[in-house]
């Protein structure tokens, strides 16, 4: 364990009540994706094989977890923000 005071463990974040987490690998459909955790948006397309999309290389052995913002894999980050603040899940975007 690092001693550094700039050291930051992941600590997964609750999802917001009536929202659905998934895992990463089972992402089934495309569309603009939250992972919980990070922050950071994963945008899934159409045309993206299922490795591409549900591999990151960050992470780990820990399964990783994603809500769905949006159907649309192209929505503007500004909507994405929005979507996310009124789902009140953290961004990292």
């Amino acid at each position: 364990m690092s001693t550094s005071p700039f050291h930051m463990e992941q600590v997964p974040q609750p999802t917001p009540a009536g929202l659905s987490r998934i895992r990463l690998e089972d992402i089934a459909h495309p569309g603009a994706y939250i992972r919980l955790g990070t922050g950071d948006v994963i945008r899934v397309t159409p045309g993206t094989g299922r490795e591409e999309a549900t591999t990151l290389p960050d992470s780990g052995a820990e399964p990783v977890y994603v809500v769905q913002i949006s159907g649309n894999p192209y929505v503007p980050i500004s909507e994405a923000r929005m979507a996310a603040a009124n789902l009140d899940i953290e961004i990292n975007f």
